[in-house]
């Protein structure tokens, strides 16, 4: 396989650059939310029992606790999400956030129309391409997370 005539850093920049202009001008803009909002409803929808934590969603999704604040604000006056009192024998300081019904269809929703276009893309890339793309990617989330406290210094 030839070596990349384009270092690496820049495009995976620019990739990721431009699948985060589409799905925000296709899917997200159009819903009234960002990315990471949806990113917030898609890990409540994934949870096991349904509810996180807002710390929870904010160490995965990012951000400061007034912006997980505003977000989760945002998702509950839409009627996406809701706050819920810890289960009897639980800390009762902890707020749990869930998924209501129209949240539970929203991501459904989303979930379709992204799945629809991944068929459509992965029709343009041959099998080894898919899973050579599928492994560059898993192993560098797995970069990410190994090295998380230490990714600011990479770019000093």
């Amino acid at each position: 396989m030839p070596i990349p005539t384009k270092p690496i850093p820049e495009s995976i920049l620019r990739a990721a650059a431009r699948i985060k202009t589409v799905a925000d001008h296709q899917v997200f803009n159009p819903l009234g939310m960002t990315t990471s909002t949806f990113r917030i409803l898609n890990l409540l929808a994934q949870s096991e029992d349904g509810r996180r934590t807002p710390g929870f969603l904010m160490k995965f999704v990012g951000g400061t606790k007034s912006n997980m604040s505003q977000r989760l604000n945002f998702l509950a006056k839409n009627k996406l999400v809701k706050r819920v009192e810890p289960k009897a024998g639980e800390d009762n300081r902890k707020v749990f956030i869930m998924l209501t019904s129209a949240g539970k269809t929203l991501v459904s929703d989303v979930t379709q129309k992204i799945t629809k276009a991944k068929i459509r893309l992965e029709n343009y890339f041959t099998t080894e391409e898919i899973a050579n793309h599928f492994a560059f990617i898993e192993k560098l989330n797995q970069f990410f997370e190994e090295n998380e406290k230490q990714i600011p210094d990479l770019f000093r």
